[in-house]
């Protein structure tokens, strides 16, 4: 799907006169950014890689201890 999304970028810029559409539709990237976004998401549910805070009462008494 990104190499799909590269390419129609690519593409868009070498068209003659101002029809890049792949700007019109997505300035800022958003769509490559949504998608490795959520497979990152998606990579951690399955191989079970998200992150575990041990010691969570230490940074409770640091918190209380600060203001």
């Amino acid at each position: 799907m990104m190499t799909i999304y590269g390419l129609s970028r690519s593409i868009s810029k070498r068209l003659p006169g101002k029809f890049d559409v792949m700007e019109k539709i997505d300035p800022y990237r958003r769509i490559p950014i949504m998608v490795a976004y959520t497979w990152g998401l998606i990579s951690m549910g399955l191989f079970g890689l998200w992150p575990i805070v041990e010691g969570r009462e230490n940074l409770e008494a640091l918190r209380d201890d600060n203001g």
